[in-house]
C-alpha cells in the first residue's frame, strides 16, 4: 500500500481512481500468475526456468539475509535468487531448512543451493 500511496501522491487528485483500479487490477495479475507457476516450482526440472539471478548492491545484505537465498560472492554485491514470474520477481525464500541445507552445508560444492547458483550462471 505504500507503493500506492507514493504514486497517487506524486499524482493529481483526479487520476487516483485510475492509478488505484489498475493497482489492483495488477495485483490480481500477478496472483493469478502465481497460483499458475508455483506448482512448477515443486520440482527443480519444471521450476528452473522460472529462476534467475538478481544483483543487489552489498549494503542490502542485513535486509535480505532474513528472507531470502542468496550469496555474497564479492564485497560489493550479493546474488539473490528470484522467482521470475511475468509481471514481477519475487525473492525465493527458504520455505524450510530441510529443502535448502544438507549436512555439508547450504553453500558447499554439491548442495542443492549451489547446484541451482551454478545452473543459474550457466544460463
Amino acid at each position: 500500500m505504500t507503493n500506492l500511496y507514493n504514486i497517487c501522491s506524486q499524482n493529481d487528485k483526479s487520476q487516483w481512481k485510475n492509478i488505484i483500479k489498475n493497482h489492483f487490477s495488477q495485483v490480481k495479475i500477478s496472483r493469478d500468475e502465481e497460483k499458475s507457476i508455483l506448482p512448477k516450482l515443486e520440482k527443480f526440472e519444471t521450476g528452473k526456468e522460472y529462476l534467475k539471478l538478481r544483483i543487489y548492491p552489498i549494503d542490502y545484505k542485513d535486509q535480505i539475509s532474513k528472507s531470502s537465498i542468496f550469496e555474497s560472492s564479492t564485497d560489493d554485491y550479493i546474488s539473490v535468487v528470484v522467482i521470475d514470474f511475468p509481471s514481477t520477481a519475487k525473492n525465493l525464500t527458504p520455505i524450510s531448512a530441510e529443502n535448502h541445507y544438507d549436512h555439508k552445508g547450504v553453500h558447499s560444492p554439491g548442495s542443492p543451493f549451489n547446484e541451482l547458483k551454478n545452473y543459474l550462471k550457466e544460463n
